[in-house]
């Protein structure tokens, strides 16, 4: 889902903390959640997505999230291994506010026991299980490898030896699929405290399916449903991304010099592009490995794994993973413009109308119901002439 100062840790980076794994074990000695308290649990630590996550949580950040957010939410791992579990521990016992942490995919290393123990008036503490399509996973592990290892490896080489189990020793175990299944457990047994949530449908380029689940994770979480329609407007405005704070708050620069360009809506078709030219040797490790997910019995789990074993038959249409609007696709002139916007009559703000709300675009008269009917026909090609609307978009 880097090292960085403050409680901006690292991406799974325990690599770079060899040595101090007895903090981890520390952390679950004298960690002792409280009211309010929100794990997020997660294999890929998209930052833009925590922070919109920890501003849904906790509305005292939206009062200045440049300062507030790092302070909002903490790697828990990371972080007790960089400053250490004592004073890390009591540096988040002093938070006034609902404290926010994310955590590796790992049960086994969480610092709390579940069920939650009655921890007194106010909200329980919850845990969000965020989980992907794996395809989706695999493919954001391939940077996450590539930008923390610096290894000079291909797309296609990384998801060779991921689906046969080969993977270079120098990487940590990728334990997903056998850490979703252990969550996907503590859901069922406590649902009220622990519940699963697509983390790719936040990174979706759909305002709809984005907003969708941020209302499930609002619901849950027991705050206001117009909280989740505010926090979406703001991620799709770009207020959480990197370069919307200061530099020292930012991520590690990027080893792209090393990455395989990826479009980053479609990691997915990417990785069926790669799966087809593996050869069948490849597919069948793979489905072994979807094996799990997709027999488990777990609903959430089974519809994944079942989705991903269909392979590039279950693909999206283009307009679900290409974006039809931004400032470099209008500039390229590769945008979809809103027919809705240019006649004055948009429900949907610019930040969550999929379309493009950019000046520029030609406004194209409808031809009318008769000269319709007439190129129905066959009678003569219908012109630019008589109806008064723009030419439809989907919404």
């Amino acid at each position: 889902m880097v090292a960085v100062p403050g409680p901006h840790e690292l991406l799974l980076g325990i690599c770079h903390f060899s040595g101090k794994e007895n903090e981890v074990l520390r952390l679950q000695e004298l960690f002792v959640p409280r009211c309010g308290d929100v794990f997020f649990i997660t294999n890929e630590f998209y930052r833009p997505i925590l922070r919109a996550l920890t501003e849904l949580a906790d509305e005292t950040v939206q009062q200045d999230p440049h300062l507030s957010l790092p302070d909002k939410f903490s790697f828990l791992k990371a972080a007790s291994m960089m400053h250490g579990a004592a004073p890390f521990v009591q540096k988040i016992n002093a938070w006034t506010w609902r404290r926010c942490f994310a955590h590796g995919s790992g049960l086994h290393d969480f610092p709390c026991h579940l069920p939650f123990c009655n921890t007194g008036d106010g909200l329980p503490p919850k845990v969000l299980v965020l989980i992907a399509d794996p395809r989706y996973i695999v493919m954001m592990l391939y940077r996450w490898a590539v930008n923390n290892f610096r290894l000079r490896v291909s797309a296609a080489d990384f998801v060779n030896s991921f689906v046969r189990r080969e993977l270079p020793e120098v990487l940590p175990p990728f334990r997903f699929f056998d850490d979703s299944l252990v969550w996907a457990e503590m859901a069922q047994k406590y649902p009220s405290q622990v519940r699963e949530f697509r983390s790719d449908l936040l990174g979706s380029p759909l305002p709809k399916e984005v907003q969708k689940e941020m209302e499930s994770i609002a619901a849950f979480l027991e705050v206001p449903q117009s909280r989740a329609l505010e926090t979406v407007q703001q991620l799709f405005a770009g207020d959480f991304a990197d370069e919307k704070f200061p530099k020292k708050l930012r991520k590690r620069p990027r080893a792209d010099e090393y990455l395989e360009p990826l479009d980053n809506f479609n990691y997915i078709g990417r990785f069926e592009e790669i799966m087809a030219s593996l050869g069948m040797d490849a597919i069948v490790a793979w489905q072994d490995r979807l094996a799990c997910w997709r027999d488990s019995g777990f609903p959430f789990l089974a519809e994944l794994g079942g989705k991903a074993s269909q392979g590039a038959a279950s693909l999206p249409p283009q307009h679900k993973s290409v974006p039809l609007k931004g400032a470099y696709i209008h500039a390229a002139g590769e945008c979809k413009p809103c027919s809705f916007f240019m006649r004055g009559s948009c429900h949907r703000s610019e930040e969550l109308c999929i379309f493009c709300h950019s000046d520029g675009h030609v406004r194209v008269n409808r031809p009318s119901r008769k000269q319709r009917a007439a190129k129905q026909r066959g009678g003569f090609a219908c012109g630019g002439g008589g109806g008064s609307g723009g030419s439809r978009g989907l919404q």
